[in-house]
């Protein structure tokens, strides 16, 4: 029997890990860059669905980095927005993920400004803008209402 090298090894787990999750190789990559922009999301994403196992697939690692981002600027969100951003829609393509697809309900006056918001979140799960930038726009933008 011959040693297999650490990166062949880790190669193999890879394609054993994407079989059991239902993802590809780009979707694992994504996954491993939700939780560094977000730590803890692959652990959400199992207690979210542990139950679901047959039907584990990439789309339940978008919605737990949502929820994960979601958690992490609570206190500087309005209860509105908050509601608005656990609603909306995060595309679950691996080339795309993290755009909006379908934006939450607002019941709010600034519809469009809420829209704003909710792309300025998207933009934070997919780790593109860190907490503090995210803090800044996003009180600019309410700020903005209009």
């Amino acid at each position: 029997m011959t040693k297999i090298g650490l990166d062949k090894r880790l190669m193999h787990a890879e394609r054993i890990l994407c079989e059991l999750l239902g993802v590809g190789e780009s979707d694992l990559e994504a996954i491993y860059e939700m939780e560094r922009a977000h730590p803890g999301t692959i652990d959400l994403a199992f207690e979210m669905y542990e139950d679901k196992k047959p039907n584990f697939n990439f789309w339940f690692f978008v919605d737990a980095v949502k929820y994960k981002a979601l958690e992490e600027v609570q206190d500087v969100i309005t209860a509105e927005d908050a509601e608005s951003f656990e609603e909306m829609a995060i595309d679950d393509n691996y080339r795309f993920w993290g755009t909006v697809v379908a934006y939450g309900s607002y019941k709010g006056d600034d519809v469009e400004a809420n829209k704003k918001r909710q792309e300025l979140f998207a933009e934070y799960v997919r780790g593109l803008v860190t907490r503090e930038a995210f803090a800044k726009r996003y009180k600019e933008l309410l700020n903005k209402k209009s």
